[in-house]
């Protein structure tokens, strides 16, 4: 039932507190599968983690309470085979472990023996200090951590924490005390950072701006401030004394998170810049009156240079197509639904006056991004040019075939300006053709 549903997780979690629990984690509005495992613990103290007698399967949604449950027995399975299969049917790889109230009743040497490295951690406090304390040693180095800010000794975040190089780093103040200052921000290291329910003030933000344009958080990518103060927030007040461009709200860009699995659109903004050029976006967010403060920063991606093709592949685009555009040039485009940016390649060749013109090696290429405009057509965003003496106009076509994830290819007629022969000879047997001439 689950595999014919083609439900892909984002991760299998596993739960540890009261008992040991393990769920496939979605995104918002999918129905929420829980498995109880329920193992002989007679005389354990603390509790080992050992192969379940049977488990429990709830589902849930979020609309209603739990609506189904079922019993599971498989005397041959051990943990290790539950999680296989587990990552089999919701067809995921990654793991994470949670560690909620009451986990220390779990012996952490046998739980990191059977659960040891997860891509993620969220830790939410297990009310043992030291066995908080083991948890966060024995699970560093990993890519991405989730933290109740409070856990910790005095309620501060240890320094040694907010150093490591996390992918993402999200913390969240359960009390709204000042358990996450300033001084904490500018030490923490990780690409994407989500911080919830914390007393930031507009001034606090608008100071951390002016030291990232400094040269502070050079690995951020995006960072994220839950807004609880009183005061409500203004973007002239977050830029205050910085050197700013306001983009009117029909302005939109394309921001990335740090795994390149989900991706915004923003819509207007205040532009700002570090005096290393990196570029970014200050914008506000408003959820049904709750304030979200965003800062986006804008990483260059170049589709040439071997660093910035690995770059583009990671992003794991996947056009439909790879359209070839015949009109009074020549230019190359990944094919997508709309919502997704639209990059198009213009190649330029040298041509003789008089006569059609012809298709030979590109002397250089120009890059545009566009971005779909409601109601509108594209709005080009950017242009950039490129050279690569080398590289024919095969070259290209399997270049971008491979950064762009497809095989297909199409081609579209609008002018006769080219000679025909030529054009077949480089573009032929197309998977898709148009015709608008």
């Amino acid at each position: 039932m689950v595999i014919s549903r083609k439900l892909k997780a984002e991760s299998v979690n596993v739960f540890i507190g009261d008992k040991i629990s393990i769920a496939p984690f979605y995104g918002h509005g999918i129905p929420y599968y829980m498995f109880y495992l329920f193992m002989e613990h007679e005389g354990d103290a603390p509790k080992k983690v050992k192969k379940p007698t049977h488990l429990y399967f709830d589902e849930y949604s979020h609309q209603k309470e739990s609506n189904l449950t079922f019993e599971f027995r498989n005397v041959k399975f051990e943990i290790k085979d539950w999680m296989e299969h587990f990552h089999t049917i919701f067809h995921c790889k990654e793991t994470g472990i949670v560690f909620n109230e009451n986990a220390s009743q779990f012996d952490f040497d046998s739980v990191y023996e059977h659960f040891k490295n997860p891509d993620e951690l969220l830790m939410f406090g297990t009310g043992n200090d030291e066995y908080n304390n083991q948890v966060m040693k024995s699970y560093m180095p990993l890519n991405d951590i989730r933290v109740e800010l409070e856990i910790f000794e005095n309620q501060k975040v240890p320094r040694q924490l907010l150093i490591q190089n996390f992918g993402h780093f999200y913390g969240y103040g359960e009390h709204l005390r000042e358990s996450f200052t300033l001084d904490d921000l500018l030490c923490t290291n990780s690409k994407q950072i989500v911080l919830m329910n914390i007393l930031f003030s507009q001034k606090d933000i608008n100071r951390f701006l002016k030291l990232w344009i400094s040269g502070s958080n050079r690995r951020l990518e995006q960072l994220t401030v839950h807004f609880v103060d009183r005061e409500v927030p203004s973007p002239d007040a977050l830029v205050e004394g910085i050197t700013h461009v306001s983009w009117p709200d029909d302005h939109m860009k394309l921001f990335f998170s740090h795994n390149r699995r989900n991706q915004w659109v923003v819509r207007g903004g205040k532009g700002i810049m570090r005096k290393d050029g990196t570029k970014g976006t200050v914008h506000i967010y408003d959820d049904n009156g709750i304030k979200f403060v965003h800062l986006y920063v804008c990483i260059k991606v170049s589709f040439l240079s071997k660093r910035a093709k690995e770059s583009v592949i990671s992003r794991k685009f996947k056009a439909e197509f790879v359209l070839v555009f015949v009109h009074d040039d020549i230019s190359i485009a990944p094919f997508y639904a709309r919502g997704v940016p639209f990059h198009k390649f213009h190649l330029f060749m040298d041509q003789a006056d008089g006569g059609p013109k012809t298709v030979k090696k590109p002397t250089h290429i120009n890059f545009s991004e566009s971005v779909p405009v409601e109601n509108q057509e594209y709005n080009v965003s950017k242009v950039h040019e490129w050279k690569n003496e080398k590289f024919e106009v095969q070259d290209w076509l399997d270049h971008f075939h491979t950064i762009f994830h497809c095989k297909t290819k199409g081609i579209l007629f609008h002018r006769d300006a080219f000679d025909f022969d030529l054009v077949y000879e480089h573009f032929k047997n197309p998977d898709k053709l148009f015709c608008d001439t």
